[in-house]
């Protein structure tokens, strides 16, 4: 759009200056609104090559503010789930691990003596319990986000990256 603005200011393009005024005015307002629809917020943030770079270089600290806002909103949207059987394993209710636990509980006297096994399987259960808690789901974005931006050289293309990063 600068061009456009520069050739309007130019003495040779005087008989156009109206239009071409006309012309970036209505690019401007289109180029806002397109700038600032949730679909393309989303896809300059989940571009791997650029994530949150562009709305730190070209927007305001307050369109910064709204760009993460919006990412935020469709993220935490995208990670509702209507499963909530991870809910109910924090909350009191028997799980498979607790059920399990306390299966081993009850083999505390078992012929394995060292103990090995059983450290072995409490390892997994514990493994099984932290992965039932409910962590914050903004973890992941923010990972992402901070995570160095993704090599040209090394991907053709948005969809390579994410097809390899996560498969």
């Amino acid at each position: 759009m600068e061009t456009w603005k520069k050739m309007a200011a130019d003495p040779k393009y005087l008989a156009l200056k109206p239009a071409i005024n006309a012309g970036v005015a209505h690019l401007e307002k289109y180029y806002d609104k397109a700038l600032k629809s949730t679909a393309q917020i989303v896809a300059l943030y989940l571009n791997p090559f650029s994530k949150d770079v562009y709305f730190e270089e070209y927007w305001t600290p307050e369109g910064i503010d709204y760009a993460t806002a919006t990412m935020e909103k469709v993220f935490d949207e995208y990670q509702k789930h209507p499963d909530t059987s991870t809910a109910s394993a924090d909350s009191g209710s028997t799980s498979t691990a607790d059920a399990s636990e306390s299966h081993l509980s009850s083999e505390k006297n078992s012929k394995h003596s060292c103990g090995d096994d059983r450290i072995l399987k409490a390892a997994q259960l514990r493994r099984k319990r932290e992965a039932l808690r409910i962590k914050d789901p903004r973890d992941e974005l923010i990972r992402y986000l901070k995570d160095d931006l993704a090599d040209h050289s090394r991907y053709a293309c948005t969809l390579d990256w994410w097809r390899v990063c996560f498969p």
